[in-house]
């Protein structure tokens, strides 16, 4: 080591680093760090506003844990949507895809749910029980949500199917990197037949939906394969709600589905990483979530409103639900916040005001000219937009019609709605 002297600006450099590394609470936002937590984490990057009579309420209802094919234990996923700001969320482990058997052996279906209620004990996140029924195709994956016992869904201990095609079908299986046992056992818990799970589903007052029916693995052609069973639990009510939005993935032939059958629109993470390495803060993503409009924070409120299909669906910046749902979401989202006209004329400044976190981006469909944006115009996630209208004459309200892009009430089909508001000075 050089015997001389080290230069002061070094010196402080090394101080200060070991300084942090003995601090190390100020690098993920803990008290007195210097980094604000809801800065590091991303806490609330769900801000919508309520509708007249609901709560609006964010949840996530398809995830995993270690419990069956994800790669965290399930107060992690607690965790996630608490710093999300997420208002629902349902762990819904695979009931017969149990790849991590062979070192977390369990019985019990419904130990995620536990640990995680357990987890969010006084907390802002309602947890709610659910379990993942796993198919190959014609049939799918089903989940349910709002069960008592997730292990009267899956085949019984005493269930003896016929085995005699048993090792054929594990060959056919894809590669998914598990042990033959953990295949050779899917297998067989898939024989158990499904419609007597989604029975028992509706015996426990659960709420069954179809899980991502345009996963090319199962559609390969990325149309939902509808079969006459699905038609059939769709008409009964055993299967009642469909993902239109899942993961990465929308899918505007199952928006079509939920519309025509009347479905309860469903977008959701089915997350089984770490959220933010799926959905990257630091790239403004978001996991997909369903809005849920709902009387309470109750569980048997929020059952009643999915049952009734109040939801809407977010993916990425885009917000999908049908029109008598998603009208007053961006009713209340969307506004004029301050209109008043420049000097004696009769050009009028408006300021746009978006108290959502979706970036509205909208048209001017009025017989105003807009003096400011050549055609679509974007209002800021939790932000304002000005601009400059040109009325002709002066009145003492402004109606101003848009068609907003990003807020579709049908495949291709953009919502148009008309903000009003007085204008200063009459």
């Amino acid at each position: 080591m050089c015997s001389k002297l080290l230069p002061a600006t070094l010196l402080a450099f090394i101080w200060s680093v070991l300084w942090l590394h003995s601090n190390a609470s100020l690098a993920d936002g803990a008290a007195g760090s210097l980094i604000p937590a809801q800065q590091v984490h991303g806490s609330q990057r769900m801000v919508f506003p309520n509708v007249p009579g609901y709560l609006t309420l964010s949840a996530d209802l398809h995830t995993h844990s270690v419990f069956s094919d994800g790669h965290v234990w399930p107060n992690i996923r607690v965790e996630e949507a608490s710093r999300e700001g997420l208002d629902v969320l349902a762990i819904t482990e695979h009931l017969e895809w149990q790849p991590h058997s062979m070192d977390l052996p369990h019985k019990d279906r419904n130990r995620a749910f536990e640990i995680a209620a357990k987890a969010a004990t006084g907390g802002p996140v309602v947890i709610l029980p659910g379990a993942e029924i796993t198919r190959e195709a014609p049939v799918g994956h089903l989940n349910a949500v709002f069960i008592t016992d997730a292990n009267a869904l899956h085949a019984p201990a005493d269930y003896s199917p016929d085995q005699t095609d048993v090792e054929k079908i594990v060959a056919q299986l894809p590669d998914w990197g598990a042990e033959a046992e953990v295949n050779r056992q899917y297998v067989l818990a898939g024989l158990w037949p499904v419609e007597q799970a989604l029975q028992e589903v509706r015996k426990q007052q659960g709420f069954a939906f179809w899980n991502h029916p345009s996963w090319a693995e199962q559609a390969p052609d990325g149309l939902p394969p509808v079969s006459n069973d699905h038609r059939r639990w769709f008409k009964e009510g055993l299967v009642q709600g469909i993902e239109i939005a899942n993961s990465n993935l929308y899918s505007p032939e199952s928006f079509q589905l939920a519309l025509d059958y009347k479905l309860t629109l469903i977008g959701t993470s089915d997350v089984h990483d770490l959220i933010d390495w799926d959905f990257p803060p630091s790239l403004d993503q978001h996991r997909p979530v369903t809005l849920i409009f709902s009387k309470t924070r109750a569980a048997d409120s929020i059952r009643d409103a999915l049952v009734n299909l109040r939801t809407v669906v977010w993916f990425r910046d885009t917000l999908l639900g049908r029109e008598q749902h998603l009208l007053p979401l961006v009713n209340e989202g969307l506004s004029i916040s301050k209109a008043n006209f420049d000097h004696e004329g009769s050009v009028l400044s408006v300021q746009l005001k978006n108290t959502t976190s979706v970036p509205f981006r909208i048209e001017n469909i009025s017989n105003y000219t807009d003096q400011t944006h050549t055609g679509v115009m974007t209002v800021p996630a939790l932000g304002e937009l000005d601009l400059k209208l040109g009325m002709l004459e002066r009145k003492s309200q402004i109606e101003f019609s848009v068609r907003v892009h990003n807020a579709l009430v049908a495949p291709n089909k953009a919502l148009e709605l008309t903000l009003s508001a007085d204008i200063e000075g009459f």
